[in-house]
């Protein structure tokens, strides 16, 4: 994708933030929110009761056990926000606040080293699964362009790199049942290394775009050209 069509894409791009996506509940006879045609039972349904597109409850509990640790050392080494970043109290937080956060994290991913260093109570799996973050994580516009029953796929867009493909998992719930949101969507995110998968950092920033035909036709020309080239992408090497 060249850098002309990138910029037209964007014109109309206004980000807003949405951590946490309320959606609609879609009934088993209705029409998946996806887009596809299909009813909600026969589409994104399967994915959701397959609960293989997300990490598992151990794989979400120390996901978030590191990240809101992370954060609160952020938020205190940079004077963020006058908050404690609590794990218990997590619900009692505002999002937009700990997004403010997250941007000063990826900003400046050095403060991960300041972490490790600085840190003493880290665990071994821990101290590896931040290590991967800070050499491993990509923070780049995407299209989401499709779900799988293991994952959902993401075509970076980044002007004058080509186009690649991620199998991205769901954290709390597949992103399928969190977006609920016509394909594809334009968005942002930073993706990370999980062990053997590939994860996002929890939060989204989209925005309701629909997309004419053209654009729908030149996502899935680069969407295929992506796949021959790379594959899909299911592992970040740090």
């Amino acid at each position: 994708m060249n850098k002309k069509q990138s910029e037209k894409m964007f014109d109309k791009y206004t980000p807003v933030q949405l951590p946490i996506i309320q959606k609609a509940k879609v009934g088993r006879n209705e029409l998946c929110p996806c887009g596809s045609g299909k009813k909600y039972k026969k589409c994104c349904a399967i994915i959701q009761i397959g609960g293989r597109a997300q990490l598992s409850d151990d794989e979400r509990e120390l996901f978030y056990e590191i990240w809101h640790k992370l954060l609160d050392f952020v938020n205190r080494k940079c004077n963020i926000i006058n908050m404690y970043i609590d794990q218990i109290c997590l619900n009692y937080h505002d999002d937009l606040q700990l997004c403010k956060i997250r941007g000063k994290l990826w900003e400046e991913p050095n403060l991960i080293d300041a972490f490790l260093k600085e840190v003493r109570s880290l665990s071994a799996d821990e101290c590896a699964i931040l290590q991967s973050w800070r050499t491993g994580f990509i923070k780049s516009e995407f299209v989401l362009m499709g779900y799988m029953s293991k994952y959902s796929v993401l075509m970076s867009i980044q002007s004058g790199k080509p186009c690649k493909l991620y199998g991205v998992k769901g954290i709390n719930s597949s992103i399928a049942e969190t977006m609920h949101q016509q394909l594809p969507v334009m968005l942002e995110t930073v993706l990370l290394p999980f062990k053997d998968k590939i994860i996002y950092d929890s939060f989204m920033i989209t925005d309701n775009i629909e997309f004419g035909g053209e654009v729908k036709n030149m996502f899935m020309k680069e969407y295929a050209k992506a796949e021959r080239k790379f594959g899909i992408i299911t592992q970040l090497t740090p």
